[in-house]
């Protein structure tokens, strides 16, 4: 065989092989990068404590009027389960 016939093909291939070493380099990364992403959705607070809800007594620094506004939402608050659905919009001063 001849040389010559297949110089065309040598410049296709060895491009060819840079760019399957990239995309080689990508899905490494990509593998790393996926891995991370998994390893964050595992939850770090307990399942319980992010259920609940906590409910502050009102901070006597405030403004009067402005406790007196929420009151009646603090009240709902206190009286519903906290997996029933309020809409605050009813409590929020227009």
């Amino acid at each position: 065989m001849q040389q010559s016939r297949f110089n065309w093909l040598k410049e296709s291939l060895a491009k060819f092989g840079e760019i399957l070493a990239k995309y080689s380099e990508y899905l490494e990364h990509q593998q790393i990068r996926s891995k991370e992403i998994k390893n964050s959705l595992i939850p770090i607070v307990d399942e319980m404590e992010a259920g609940s809800m906590e409910i502050y007594s009102a901070n006597i620094w405030h403004n009067p009027a402005n406790i007196n506004k929420y009151c009646s939402l603090t009240n709902k608050l206190e009286e519903v389960e906290f997996w029933e659905p309020v809409n605050v919009n009813e409590f929020c001063p227009n």
